[in-house]
């Protein structure tokens, strides 16, 4: 689609967005306060764009706190009535939550524009590239270091790319699902270890605080890393009972043609 379509297109959702919105105003029962109906309008605005992208995902999110704060707040017309004020949509930004997310996401980014993570990823996985067992174990394992420390989602988008001339060396047999799910798995498990390791986790420690109950890093880590290992193992030995490859299939795996590292071994089944 050349670009005047695309923008036409991009126009016309937006217009089907806001009608969308008020009519589900509309609809709204008048039973529900004001408030309420209009963020009813601004769910489905917001839903729209989002599912659509007819705008940049981050320009809907800000216009998402803009509106909030123009059509709840009591700056919206409502003053008097009880609505929120507008500090209350701003102060998330300087949560310690926030910030905690930030100083993950631009870690994750630097270990990988600096290539640090497939060198990680190579020396770590080395060495258990020596029976299928332990190559479902090596993904998972690395995966779920990486995933203590990076998003879930960045984690499995690295080691799938790492990983993949491992996986196409294994076409054709049965060892190739379990290798692949070892990534997901273990960036799911690998996730709970840290609280930073996967959004809900410093998302639970805030609410934990409001509570009055303080957790620390430390003292999260040594709850979750121990459940984090176990269920690694289970999930591994999971994974070769049900993928496990035909007798005398033997797996060499290629040079990673990827970046600045090579991945050599061998699997024998």
């Amino acid at each position: 689609m050349n670009k005047p379509k695309r923008t036409q297109s991009r126009i016309i959702v937006l217009i089907l967005a806001v009608a969308l919105a008020g009519l589900a105003y509309w609809l709204t029962p008048h039973e529900i306060p004001e408030l309420g109906r209009r963020m009813v309008a601004l769910f489905v605005l917001a839903g729209v764009l989002w599912a659509t992208e007819a705008l940049p995902l981050y320009a809907t999110s800000l216009c998402v706190i803009g509106l909030e704060v123009l059509l709840l707040a009591e700056m919206g017309g409502l003053a008097g009535t009880g609505a929120l004020d507008y500090r209350q949509f701003l102060a998330p930004f300087s949560s310690g939550v926030i910030i905690l997310f930030m100083g993950g996401f631009l870690l994750a980014k630097a270990v990988s524009q600096t290539g640090l993570d497939e060198i990680i990823a190579e020396k770590l996985l080395h060495p258990f590239m020596r029976t299928p067992l332990m190559a479902i174990y090596g993904l998972m394992i690395v995966t779920a270091i990486f995933s203590m420390w990076v998003s879930n989602t960045a984690t499995t988008a690295m080691m799938l790319v790492i990983a993949a001339p491992l996986f196409r060396a294994a076409q054709g047999s049965r060892l190739v699902q379990g290798l692949v799910l070892a990534v997901p798995f273990g960036a799911n498990i690998g996730g709970i270890g840290t609280p930073i390791g996967t959004p809900p986790n410093a998302v639970c420690m805030a609410n934990l605080r409001d509570l009055g109950v303080e957790i620390g890093f430390p003292q999260w880590m040594t709850a979750a890393v121990p459940l984090m290992v176990l269920l690694v193992a289970v999930t591994g030995l999971l994974l070769f009972a049900f993928f496990k490859p035909e007798k005398g299939f033997v797996l060499k795996a290629p040079e990673v043609t990827s970046k600045k590292i090579s991945l050599q071994g061998y699997i024998v089944a």
